[in-house]
């Protein structure tokens, strides 16, 4: 099995949300779509490099350990070898538990990790107990160091993914107890986007779920159930977030259902 999917510990739910093992062929992993989510990941290679295609079209060998911002578009990365890596993913106002303030979120969208993450990566694969002792203690030291608080902006995310991202921006403001203006501030520092985009890459999960649970689901019924204008409305997110269509959006993300073993972690 190339894909291990583990469910974290409940101490850790609040931070991360799930992490993946990864082994296989890079002209397994190269073939893949990366579709944007509203999720950050640190992502540790132990493999052969990856490399990242930027837009402009250079190209740059990534450091072993990284934290990739959420992003609205996919990212152009690639394995030049055997592939051997960890994904943990993240919730999204986290992020500033592992970068510096100085860091601009919209401006880098991957970011270099160090500290115990580099200790973490000078054997071998570790099995998923090393994994999570590693983020626990992480997450108790960058604690005690930090004095944000993230209650706001949190509240504001967790009602916008019980909402599927439908929501005024004014009204959950209001919720948490925050201006509309506050709100734009704290979406940035967290994420490096607007509270509009976020709510938009929410929305855009949702329908990702739908589309792997809801197979036979015709696309008109689905765009019309998570609020959108129209279908032309609907395929036009996807191809703005995903750079393909719902439907081949959603034959990527069943064959990777069907590539995973989803794990319960003990």
């Amino acid at each position: 099995m190339s894909l291990r999917v583990f469910t974290p510990p409940s101490s850790l739910e609040p931070y991360l949300r799930s992490f993946i093992m990864i082994e296989e062929p890079h002209t397994v992993f190269n073939k893949r779509i990366k579709i944007p989510d509203s999720f950050p990941v640190i992502f540790i290679n132990f493999g052969a490099p990856f490399i990242w295609e930027m837009e402009n079209g250079t190209v740059v060998e990534l450091p072993r350990r990284v934290l990739v911002n959420v992003q609205t578009k996919p990212l152009n990365i690639r394995a030049t070898g055997w592939c051997q890596a960890i994904g943990l993913t993240l919730s999204p106002w986290a992020t500033r538990f592992f970068v510096d303030d100085h860091v601009d979120l919209a401006a880098q969208p991957v970011t270099p990790l160090g500290g115990v993450w580099h200790d973490l990566v000078t054997g071998g694969l570790p099995d998923e107990n090393q994994i999570i002792a590693t983020l626990r203690q992480f997450l108790c030291d960058t604690q005690h160091r930090n004095r944000f608080d993230i209650t706001p902006f949190r509240t504001v995310l967790d009602n916008l993914y019980a909402a599927n991202g439908r929501g005024h921006i004014h009204e959950l403001a209001a919720e948490s107890h925050l201006s509309t203006s506050q709100l734009e501030r704290h979406s940035k520092y967290f994420t490096g986007l607007s509270p509009k985009t976020m709510s938009r890459l929410i929305r855009f999960d949702a329908v990702c779920a739908g589309l792997t649970e809801q197979p036979g689901y015709r696309m008109t019924d689905l765009a019309y159930q998570f609020g959108f204008v129209d279908q032309a409305h609907f395929i036009h997110e996807f191809k703005t977030f995903a750079a393909c269509t719902p439907r081949q959006a959603a034959v990527y993300m069943r064959q990777i259902a069907a590539d995973a073993e989803f794990l319960q972690f003990s």
